[in-house]
């Protein structure tokens, strides 16, 4: 075991999902917006360069190109950023996404995660500080992450791509400074 604060568990998931399957790419470089951490992982960003893209502000195409992509065989990690955005996107993501193995008769999946911030900051107003976990509690199809720990974000965040299930991984920007235990083996 190893003590790692939060951000540096969740950048190492990060940075281990990209070494381990070149089908994995990240849409959107705001995994850590708002965070001085965001120097971080522009390390990923520029050892792959060619899998992690920053689209125009258009969370509905960027959320359906990236359902897209994982219908056809990609890992796609899309963030973002605050849980508010997501409700621009929210077609794709519970209609799309979600839909598509039943849709298809189990023929199709979409393995795509979906990341954001929830309940962001105080002072973020109507429009940045939404938390929709129980929204989306509603729409059959979707796996929902809430990780509360370091252990819990670098484990469910690769089980999340890992899934064959759309996911929505939720987690609060107030733990990146936490620190605890995290396992070297996968876990």
């Amino acid at each position: 075991m190893r003590k790692l604060a939060y951000h540096e568990a969740k950048l190492e998931a990060l940075r281990e999902l990209m070494e381990e399957d070149d089908r994995v790419h990240l849409i959107g470089g705001s995994f850590f917006s708002l965070s001085p951490h965001r120097l971080n992982f522009a390390t990923i960003e520029k050892t792959y360069p060619d899998r992690v893209n920053a689209p125009p502000i258009s969370e509905l195409g960027f959320c359906g190109l990236a359902t897209g992509a994982a219908m056809a065989g990609l890992r796609p990690v899309v963030d973002l950023t605050t849980g508010s955005f997501l409700f621009e996107a929210w077609p794709q993501v519970c209609n799309e996404a979600a839909n598509v193995l039943y849709m298809s008769g189990g023929q199709v999946r979409a393995p795509v995660v979906f990341h954001l911030l929830h309940g962001l900051r105080g002072g973020g107003a109507a429009q940045h500080s939404a938390s929709p976990q129980a929204m989306l509690w509603n729409c059959p199809g979707l796996e929902i992450v809430l990780p509360s720990s370091p252990r819990d974000v670098k484990g469910l965040l690769k089980a999340a791509v890992a899934s064959d299930n759309p996911t929505v991984f939720i987690d609060h920007s107030s733990l990146f400074e936490i620190e605890g235990p995290v396992p070297e083996a996968e876990h």
